[in-house]
């Protein structure tokens, strides 16, 4: 005798799927940020900061009187004894790359979701039989 398995309620199909692509997207950026202390990940917009006040004070000449305040890059440069224009260009390079990954897949992320609601909507307004509705769900993935 076989029992074939009753198909899981769309609502739990399409809440499935969500955390399907919450789970991949967090994954994903966890990766990109593998090896770094959580800690030190908290201190990047911190850094960033710090690096784009030095830089733009910097670009007009870089006059004693208008230095800006960079406690932390400061403090970093001096324990890696690098001079804070180099660690200020390190900064700014890995965050235009952490920034571009990021961008990527929160989009492609947010991308998903919409595709989600879109599938819901369309089942909502009688536009999409459920049957249908199930097929799109399953369809996307990350």
């Amino acid at each position: 005798m076989h029992i074939s398995a009753e198909p899981i309620p769309l609502s739990e199909l399409e809440q499935r799927k969500r955390y399907e692509i919450d789970d991949a997207c967090t994954a994903a950026l966890n990766a990109a940020t593998a090896g770094t202390p959580a800690a030190e990940i908290d201190t990047w917009s911190t850094q960033v900061a710090e690096a784009a006040a030095w830089r733009s004070w910097k670009s007009k000449g870089g006059l004693s009187i208008n230095k800006p305040s960079t406690p932390l890059l400061t403090r970093l440069a001096a324990a890696r004894g690098l001079p804070i224009a180099d660690l200020v260009a390190r900064v700014e390079a890995r965050a235009a790359v952490f920034t571009t990954q990021a961008g990527d897949l929160i989009g492609r992320r947010q991308a998903k979701a919409d595709q989600i609601n879109a599938v819901r909507a369309s089942l909502d307004s009688g536009a999409i039989d459920p049957s249908t509705a199930r097929a799109r769900f399953e369809a996307i993935t990350w």
